[in-house]
């Protein structure tokens, strides 16, 4: 008779190279993430969203918006939605929000122009969970998170197929998550 797969408990888990799976635990028990458990965000105004999180113990700056350009590497997002590997003055700016828990918030404050990350012309939030290490946070992503705190992967390359699916993230569960996790602000 073979024996179940043992699970590793919560405290058992090392945050040096957590799994996807293990990373849903390490979240769900509270031992990462929480930051952004606790910040509620949903119909604030873009400032009442960052007085929210720096009371919450983020810190904050302003960065270029950037998403992976049509020949994989970064790529500014400008003010008309086009691309750009330089920095320019159209570049469209993005509040990050890092925690010392993993936590991560970006505020769009005039959406993504190019509509790759979230809507064009609409101030939104996205709150996430990074992967532990060192680097930039867009390139750690693992989790994004709902208003209500329910987890969803932060991409296709977060984990296999295989993995989503033991984690009983199916397709339509996906597309649901994809939308539920733009957070719209006033």
């Amino acid at each position: 008779m073979a024996s179940e797969p043992r699970t590793a408990a919560p405290s058992d888990i090392s945050l040096e190279h957590p799994s996807f799976a293990e990373l849903l635990i390490l979240y769900a028990v509270g031992r990462i993430g929480v930051s952004v458990r606790m910040a509620f965000l949903r119909g604030r105004t873009v400032a009442a969203a960052g007085r929210v999180l720096g009371e919450l113990g983020f810190r904050s700056e302003t960065v270029p918006l950037t998403v992976d350009g049509p020949d994989g590497a970064p790529a500014y997002v400008l003010a008309n939605g086009g691309l750009s590997a330089n920095a320019t003055p159209a570049v469209v700016l993005v509040s990050s929000f890092l925690h010392a828990d993993l936590g991560w918030v970006r505020i769009f404050p005039q959406g993504d122009p190019s509509g790759r990350v979230v809507p064009p012309g609409r101030a939104c939030v996205v709150k996430s969970v990074l992967y532990p290490g060192q680097g930039e946070p867009r390139l750690r992503e693992a989790l994004r998170i709902t208003e209500d705190t329910e987890p969803y992967p932060a991409g296709p390359n977060v984990a296999s197929a295989e993995q989503l699916a033991a984690a009983g993230f199916d397709e339509a569960k996906l597309r649901r998550g994809r939308d539920a996790t733009i957070i719209a602000l006033t």
